[in-house]
């Protein structure tokens, strides 16, 4: 569990340099909205030293990401959403 921007950048720093230069793959985007935020939840394939597939589930309040939960999914694909 992380908070804060220094935070959230040292976490997406380590996860680079574990997968190196990596190809980006959004599998699928979904969006539910309301004029006080937004969630977004995402499918996501990392292609670097191993692929990595995670899902992303993003919260975003007056504009300013407030939440950020990522779970690493070996098993997820397109089709499985």
């Amino acid at each position: 569990m992380y908070a804060g921007s220094d935070a959230i950048r040292a976490t997406w720093e380590k996860f680079g340099k574990a997968v190196g230069p990596a190809r980006v793959t959004v599998l699928a985007l979904e969006e539910s909205a309301n004029p006080k935020g937004a969630t977004i939840v995402a499918k996501v394939q990392f292609e670097g030293k191993a692929q990595v597939n995670v899902r992303y589930v993003l919260t975003y309040r007056d504009g300013k990401l407030v939440n950020e939960t990522w779970q690493i999914d070996p098993k997820l694909t397109a089709a499985a959403y």
